[in-house]
Formats: structure tokens, sequence, C-alpha cells
């Protein structure tokens, strides 16, 4: 059976196929098939006079790229398919370089590299190389068709704003696939006055790069760490907090002065993105509101040996970030998230949380929390973790609301003489006593059984 199967859809630029073909027939990896999609001409009226039985030509009555290389795909039985336009060339090692790759790291979704323009240009672009991700495609698409080789099961096109590759490496990146642009050169890339590089037209980038940033850029995630006493070392939260380095959100993150100077570090690649707040533990809006001997108090109801007055202060103050952080609304965003600032505890997790978080996951109408049990007729909260924490979701308004509606259910708590300490507790009376406020996301499939690991459920759901 074949390795790959290259498409390429033909309408314009009869004149440049013999140097085409030419160069799919002497590559020195041979075992290809080739699938030419002839559209927009009669049967035959291309004479094109080929009798190499792994090359198909098939003529289709569809509408354009796109319907065509649908229509293609019916005929793809191999695991991977290149593109190849009709008017650029291959270097005769082109599949035989990639092919290789790709038996050495197999968890490559798509392979691209770079190219030696000729035509009305002659040079090698200086384009990104590594692993491509939404934002590199906000900035610049990289990915040059004819060069690409993709696992089939991946190829679908859509016609949006008439750049239906662009397109699909958003969507792809959207769902953490692995794209990876090498800096070899491995094709000529024909530049002339019909080719897209030169078509302005009805092909709109700007509005395809702003279609997929209103996916993903409208939030702003809230964050906050204090080196107080709890379960897990300071050494633990500060390697934990190395995860931000990696996550190009916007970020505002609340935190003691000593520590403002280390977060700056953690995010010194996304600076415009970040917004550190210096506030001292002692400022914060629960001892304002409470007093300090309250929250000591309320260890006294608390069967939970790790959990300390300081942590209770942090639970509750969760909102109070969330509000500073919208009434400056340092991002102009719509929609928050708060996130505990130790949310990731593995570097594997890593590669997947890229589009962390992704705004196009929130409920327009509705306050996002995680659902770890079903909810039993319990008043009582205390000993039952219905629901999580960690990861606490709504646009702005909805956010004010919550914000609202939990201090009335605290107050329902201390006349009742109730634990207050665990914000929790006081979540999940909210939402039985007002289930349609909440949307309750289940955990995901792959923690169902994980018991540890399902707190981490909303970190993966928020970047899918």
């Amino acid at each position: 059976m074949s390795f790959v199967t290259i498409l390429t859809p033909l309408f314009n630029g009869i004149e440049y196929f013999e140097e085409c073909y030419n160069s799919v027939v002497g590559q020195t990896e041979t075992n290809w098939k080739w699938i030419i999609g002839v559209n927009g001409h009669e049967e035959d009226s291309l004479h094109l006079n080929i009798s190499d039985p792994r090359i198909l030509i098939k003529y289709y009555t569809t509408k354009g790229k796109v319907d065509t290389l649908n229509k293609m795909m019916e005929d793809v039985s191999t695991e991977y398919i290149c593109l190849l336009d009709v008017d650029d060339v291959w270097f005769a090692t082109k599949l035989e370089v990639q092919k290789k790759i790709l038996n050495e790291h197999s968890f490559i979704d798509v392979l691209s590299s770079n190219c030696q323009y000729i035509g009305e240009l002659n040079h090698v672009p200086n384009l990104p190389s590594g692993r491509v991700t939404l934002e590199t495609l906000f900035q610049i698409n990289p990915i040059v068709n004819s060069s690409i080789i993709m696992k089939s099961k991946l190829a679908f096109w859509k016609n949006r704003f008439h750049l239906e590759d662009y397109d699909l490496w958003f969507r792809l990146a959207l769902e953490n696939k692995v794209l990876v642009s090498i800096p070899e050169p491995l094709i000529f890339h024909r530049i002339h006055s019909a080719s897209a590089f030169n078509s302005s037209g009805i092909q709109n980038p700007n509005a395809l790069i702003q279609y997929y940033k209103n996916q993903v850029k409208d939030i702003t995630v809230v964050s906050a760490y204090y080196p107080v006493k709890s379960k897990n070392s300071i050494d633990d939260y500060l390697k934990w907090l190395e995860f931000w380095k990696h996550i190009p959100c916007n970020l505002v993150f609340f935190t003691t002065p000593e520590l403002v100077e280390t977060l700056d570090s953690i995010r010194s690649n996304y600076k415009e993105k970040t917004k550190i707040i210096s506030l001292p533990f002692l400022e914060l809006e629960a001892f304002k509101r409470y007093n300090q001997e309250m929250w000591i108090n309320e260890k006294l109801k608390d069967d939970e040996h790790y959990h300390t007055p300081e942590l209770y202060v942090l639970w509750y103050e969760k909102k109070e970030f969330v509000k500073k952080a919208i009434e400056q609304n340092y991002f102009n965003t719509s929609k928050f998230i708060w996130c505990d600032a130790g949310i990731c505890r593995h570097n594997e997790w890593i590669p997947q949380l890229l589009n962390f978080p992704r705004c196009d996951r929130i409920s327009n109408t509705k306050f996002n929390v995680l659902r770890i049990t079903d909810f039993e007729n319990e008043n009582d909260f205390q000993k039952i973790n219905c629901v999580g924490g960690g990861i606490l979701a709504a646009t702005k308004e909805v956010w004010l609301t919550y914000y609202s509606k939990y201090d009335t259910m605290l107050k329902t708590y201390l006349e009742q003489n109730r634990f207050i300490g665990k914000d929790q507790s006081i979540i999940a009376s909210m939402i039985q006593n007002e289930p349609e406020f909440f949307e309750l996301i289940p955990i995901i499939d792959e923690f169902k059984e994980s018991g540890y690991f399902c707190w981490f459920s909303l970190l993966f759901y928020f970047s899918r």
C-alpha cells in the first residue's frame, strides 16, 4: 500500500503541469499515489496522456478548490496526504526527507518545509520554523501548502474567507494538533501574478485572523499566589508557576510585593499580555470585611488537617481578585476565568494546554464550574466535594452577578454558623439553590477514574 497520496486540484496553470509532473515522478521516495482533480474542464480536454499506474486523473463538476479537495479525499486510503499546486515543483528528495522525519516523530500531524521562490521572486523566505502554534498563525502563515504532508484523517477544508488552507491550520492548531515546519527548503514555490501570493481580491487574511482571535483571545485569566502555609511547599508552587511561562494568554496576576519580580520574569515573553498586581496579603478584602480572628476560628470547624486560615482567606478572595480585574479590564475582554496559580502540576501536560483558555468554550449566559459528583439532598457540603474551585469562568456580567450571589450565600452560612472556609461548599449550596445559573461541566473522560487528576479537568476542557 502507498505511504502517501498527493492531491493536486487542477483548474488554471496547465502550462506548468509538465514541470510539476516531472518533479513528482522523479521523487527518490517512490511509494506514493497521486490524484489529479480536474475541475472546470470537460473530460480529456486537457490531453493529459499519463500511463503511470500510481496516478489517477479525476474530473469533477464541483465548484471551487474546497469542494474539489473534499471530493478528492473520498479516494484517499493512505495514512498521509500531500498537497501540490500545479504551478509548484518539488525537490527530488521531498518525500524521502519528510517520510524519515515522520517515521522518527509519528506524533507530528502536519509537517511542512521552507521553500525556494521561483518566478517573479527568487529567494528563500525567512519563515518561522519549529512548532506552529496559534500564536504563530496570528502573526503569519508559515506553512507553504505544496510543502505539507499531513495525516489524512485530519483533512477537511472549509471556504472561510477564501483561505481554505490557512483556515485548516487554524482549526488544527485549535485542536492542539502538532504542526511543525522545518527550515530546509523542499519545494520550489512559484510566484506570479495569478498566484495566491499576489492575489488580494476576495481573500481576506485579516478577517480570518480576527475570526479565530474572537474564539480564543476575548478572555482574561485571573490568578494569584501568596506564599502561605498549605499542604504544598513554596518550592512546589514556584515550580508550578513556570506553567505561565508557556501560555500566551491575557493574565492578571495578584501577588505579594516580594514576588512581583519573579512573576515578571516568568512572563517575560508575554509582557504585553500580563499585568502583575502587587497587593500585600493583609490588605486583601477578606480582612477588610471580616476580622482576622473570624478566619482563624473557622479552622475549628474544619476536618481537613492541611487547610489553614490563610487558605480560607485566599479561597474567599478569588471573586475579589476577579472583580478587581473586571473593573480595570486591562485587556478589554468580555470573559474572565479564575485559575489557581498551581493548576498545572506536570510539565508533560503543557503541549496539550497551549490554547488555554479558549473563550468559545465558556457559556455566554451561565457560570462555568467543574462538577465532581452528582448532587444529593445534602445541605452541608463541608465533607462532600461536589464541585471544583480551581477554575471558574464566565462573562464579566455573569461574574458580577455571581459575586453578589456568593456574598448572599456566605451571609446565610454565617447566620447558620456553618463552615465558610471552603468556597467549594458555598458554590455547591449556590448551585443547589439556583441550578439554572450554573453550567456544570463534567470531568473529561480520561480523568474520570483518575482520582486526584479529576480536579484539573477544566484545564484541558478549556484548552480543546
